[in-house]
C-alpha cells in the first residue's frame, strides 16, 4: 500500500474512532450521546479575538471565518510539524476535530491522551498527534483549551 493512502486510510480510521468513540469514553453506548452540544461549540467574541489572522496573501473578499480559522490551523500545526506539510489539509482538519468532538461527548483529557498513545505509530507520531490536538481545540474548540495539560 502507498505511503500516501496509508496514511489517508489511517487518518480517516483515526477520524472515525474519534467521533465514535467518544460515547464510549463517557460510558456511554447510544450515539446520540456522542453528538455535539450547539451551545458549546459556539466561540467566545474573545476567541475569535485572540486567534491570529491568516496570511494576507491567503484571504479572499468570500474567504469565511471558518476558512481563516482553518488556514490559521494548518499554518500553525505545519510550522511545528514539518513533517505534516504534505498531509492533505481535509485529514489533519478532520482528526482535529474529532478530538473536539471526543470532549464535546464527555471524554477527559486522560482519554484524549490514551487514545494519542494508542494511535501514534500508525501514520502519524506522537508529537504530530499532539500537534494536531492543541492547535486543533485552540482552533476548533477553544472552550476546551483548559483540558489541555
Amino acid at each position: 500500500m502507498g505511503e500516501q493512502l496509508k496514511k489517508t486510510v489511517v487518518a480517516l480510521s483515526l477520524s472515525a474512532t474519534l467521533l465514535t468513540g467518544c460515547a464510549a469514553a463517557n460510558g456511554s453506548t447510544k450515539a446520540a450521546d456522542a453528538q455535539p452540544n450547539p451551545a458549546k461549540a459556539a466561540t467566545s467574541p474573545a476567541s475569535v479575538a485572540a486567534t491570529p489572522a491568516a496570511s494576507p496573501g491567503k484571504a479572499t473578499a468570500n474567504t469565511t471565518r471558518e476558512d481563516q480559522v482553518k488556514a490559521v490551523y494548518l499554518e500553525s500545526l505545519r510550522t511545528s510539524q514539518p513533517g505534516l506539510k504534505a498531509e492533505p489539509d481535509a485529514s489533519l482538519i478532520t482528526i482535529a476535530q474529532g478530538f473536539c468532538k471526543m470532549y464535546d461527548g464527555g471524554a477527559t483529557s486522560a482519554h484524549v491522551n490514551s487514545f494519542i498513545l494508542k494511535g501514534a505509530g500508525w501514520a502519524y507520531t506522537v508529537p504530530q498527534l499532539v500537534a494536531m490536538h492543541g492547535a486543533g481545540v485552540g482552533a476548533f474548540c477553544p472552550q476546551y483549551i483548559d483540558k489541555i495539560g
